[in-house]
C-alpha cells in the first residue's frame, strides 16, 4: 500500500470536516451575538430594569447633596483625603450594598423568570440553539447591561466628590494618577460584583418560582458577613469585594477581623463562583419543561 496515497486521501477527507467546523463555530458566534443583542435590548429598555435605574440615582443624589450642602460647594471642612474616605463608605454601603446587589437581583433574576412569566421562554427552547448558548448569551447581556449602569454610576459618583475642590484638584489628582488608579479599582470591583451576584441571581431566577425568598437569604448572609467566623466569610461575595477597596475602611467593633484575600484570590474566587452558577443554570435549563399554567 502506498503511504503517500493514504496521506493524500486523509487530508482530502478532512478538508470538508475542517470547513464544517469553521462554519459551525461561525454559526455559534452569530447565534450568541444575536442572543446578546436581544437580551441587552430587553434588559435596558424594559420595565423590568426600572428598579435598577432608580437604584443608580440614590448614590448620585447623595453625593450631590453632600457636595452642594449649605448652598456653597466651594467651602468645606473636609480635606480631599477625608472626602475620599467618605466616598469609600458611600461606595461600600450604597453602591455595593444597594445598587450593585439589588440592581443585579432585579436584572439577572428576570433573565429567565421574566421570559417564563411573560410566556415567551418556549421561543428560545424551540429554536435550534444550544442551551449553553442561551445561558451564556443571557448572562453576557445581563453582565454588560449591569456594568454599563452601575459602572457609570460609580464613575459619576467618584467625579462628584471633586465638586467642592474644583477642577484644579481633579486635574492634579489625574496628573498624579491618584484619581485614575482609584476610579479603575472601583470600576473593577463593580464589575466583579456584577459577575458574582449576577451569576447567583441568574440561577436563582431560573430555579425558583419566587426568587424573592432566596434573594432575601443571600442579602441577609451578605449583611452579616462581618460577624461570620473566618471559615464562613469565604462563602460571602462581599468579603472578596471589600478586600479590594483602594482605601481600607474601619471595621465594626463587632466584626471578626481576618486578613483580606489578595487581588488574585478575590478575582479567581468570584470567577469560580460565576462558572459554577452558570454550569448549574445550564444543567437545569437542559431539563426544563415549560408549563406556563404552573408558573
Amino acid at each position: 500500500m502506498n503511504i503517500s496515497n493514504i496521506s493524500t486521501n486523509s487530508n482530502a477527507s478532512n478538508e470538508p470536516s475542517v470547513k464544517a467546523g469553521n462554519n459551525n463555530a461561525a454559526l455559534l458566534l452569530r447565534q450568541l451575538g444575536a442572543i446578546v443583542r436581544i437580551e441587552i435590548n430587553n434588559t435596558l429598555f424594559s420595565k423590568r430594569s426600572l428598579i435598577a435605574y432608580i437604584l443608580t440615582l440614590i448614590p448620585i443624589i447623595l453625593l450631590l447633596s453632600l457636595a452642594f450642602r449649605n448652598g456653597d460647594f466651594t467651602s468645606t471642612d473636609f480635606s480631599i483625603d477625608k472626602t475620599r474616605r467618605i466616598f469609600g463608605f458611600i461606595y461600600s454601603g450604597f453602591i455595593l450594598g444597594a445598587v450593585v446587589f439589588l440592581g443585579s437581583a432585579a436584572i439577572f433574576t428576570a433573565l429567565f423568570r421574566g421570559e417564563i412569566l411573560g410566556c415567551s421562554m418556549h421561543y428560545y427552547l424551540l429554536s435550534p440553539v444550544r442551551r449553553e448558548l442561551i445561558v451564556l448569551g443571557k448572562f453576557l447581556a445581563g453582565l454588560l447591561s449591569a456594568w454599563a449602569l452601575f459602572g457609570l454610576t460609580t464613575l459619576i459618583c467618584y467625579l462628584l466628590l471633586y465638586i467642592p475642590f474644583g477642577m484644579t484638584q481633579l486635574i492634579s489628582d489625574m496628573t498624579a494618577s491618584i484619581a485614575p488608579a482609584q476610579m479603575f479599582t472601583y470600576l473593577g470591583i463593580t464589575m466583579l460584583g456584577c459577575l458574582g451576584y449576577g451569576s447567583l441571581f441568574m440561577a436563582t431566577g431560573l430555579i425558583f418560582r419566587n426568587p424573592l425568598f432566596p434573594v432575601a437569604i443571600i442579602a441577609g448572609w451578605e449583611f452579616i458577613h462581618f460577624v461570620l467566623p473566618p471559615a464562613l466569610k469565604f462563602f460571602s461575595v462581599i468579603h472578596y469585594l471589600k478586600g479590594l477597596l483602594p482605601i481600607p475602611l474601619n471595621n465594626s467593633p463587632l466584626a471578626i477581623v481576618v486578613t483580606p484575600p489578595s487581588v488574585l484570590v478575590s478575582i479567581l474566587s468570584i470567577t469560580v463562583l460565576a462558572l459554577c452558577s452558570i454550569t448549574i443554570t445550564v444543567l437545569y435549563l437542559k431539563r426544563l419543561e415549560i408549563r406556563y399554567t404552573e408558573n
